[in-house]
């Protein structure tokens, strides 16, 4: 089954997603910030990818696999041998990345 697609019509997402961070000026800590959301629960998996893929791109180096993931999220259904729960499992794993880079916590960025 595939996972459910976030909607794409959030626009204050960007905005929520920025204060909770302290402000615009430091990609890394709204990165950070979301990843410390999906840890907690706040966010699922699919969302993260999605939210990091589409406020970063591909350009944010720390935020790169979150991208790729999202693409394989959008294309998976169309491959064999990955699941939804494998792409999750990998997502959680890219949410440690930078929430264990503010000294191991999974909170998020205050």
């Amino acid at each position: 089954m595939e996972p459910a697609r976030p909607g794409r019509s959030r626009k204050g997402a960007w905005r929520d997603d920025t204060r909770r961070a302290g402000g615009p000026a430091d990609p890394e800590a709204v990165l950070r910030a979301l990843a410390g959301r999906t840890l907690t629960g706040e966010l699922a998996p699919r969302e993260l990818a999605f939210r990091g893929h589409l406020r970063f791109g591909h350009e944010l180096p720390p935020a790169e696999r979150l991208a790729e993931l999202d693409d394989e999220y959008d294309l998976f259904h169309y491959r064999t041998g990955r699941t939804a729960a494998d792409l999750e499992a990998e997502v959680m794993a890219e949410a440690r990345r930078p929430a264990g880079q503010r000294g191991g916590g999974t909170s998020p960025v205050s």
